[in-house]
């Protein structure tokens, strides 16, 4: 009975986690800087189911692409110089394939390709949040010859807080002198 209860509660655990079926191996931004075909950081406007299959040339050889998902991506830096406004790119959605993983309405720093149906970008490719990619904004902005600055907000969230913290507390000291002041003229003669 015990040996049951642990084979289906194994069994759940593993339908319900999210698995990827891809293999990355060694993949690093500096493997891939001159393979990419541009490098850019965009804001993910729309997102949609698509399944495509595109193919792409890699050292003289075709090589085939399944994407699930195809994304709009609003280009704010471009790296390369070969992408800009909005593009669409292809990639995926909840494993199953290794396209890009992408959200919607979130900045990313992607690492674009081309394929005879478009751009698509692979999970493997460093494709990151903007606000975790300091590492390899870094290395590209060294390699290219750019300066694309990280916005260095960390220090504001801070002064925010304190900052609400003592208007709210000065509001509170006015409210309660008002009061005060109020109800002592109401007991005076």
């Amino acid at each position: 009975m015990i040996i049951k209860k642990t084979f289906i509660l194994t069994l759940l655990m593993i339908v319900s986690i999210e698995v990827y079926s891809c293999s990355c191996g060694h993949v690093s931004i500096s493997r891939e800087a001159d393979k990419a075909y541009d490098f850019v950081i965009g804001k993910i406007t729309d997102e949609r189911e698509d399944s495509v299959t595109c193919f792409y040339e890699h050292e003289g050889k075709l090589h085939e692409n399944y994407t699930t998902y195809s994304y709009s991506l609003d280009v704010e830096f471009s790296y390369k110089g070969k992408l800009c406004d909005v593009e669409n790119i292809l990639g995926s959605k909840y494993g199953g394939n290794c396209g890009g993983y992408f959200e919607k309405d979130k900045t990313y720093l992607i690492t674009i390709y081309k394929c005879d149906r478009g751009y698509y970008t692979f999970m493997c490719s460093n494709n990151a949040l903007l606000s975790e990619s300091r590492y390899e904004i870094t290395y590209l902005n060294k390699y290219f010859h750019k300066n694309y600055q990280l916005l260095k907000l960390e220090f504001l969230i801070p002064v925010v807080l304190l900052s609400l913290l003592v208007i709210s507390t000065s509001a509170i000291i006015v409210f309660r002198y008002f009061k005060y002041r109020t109800r002592r003229r109401l007991d005076m003669p």
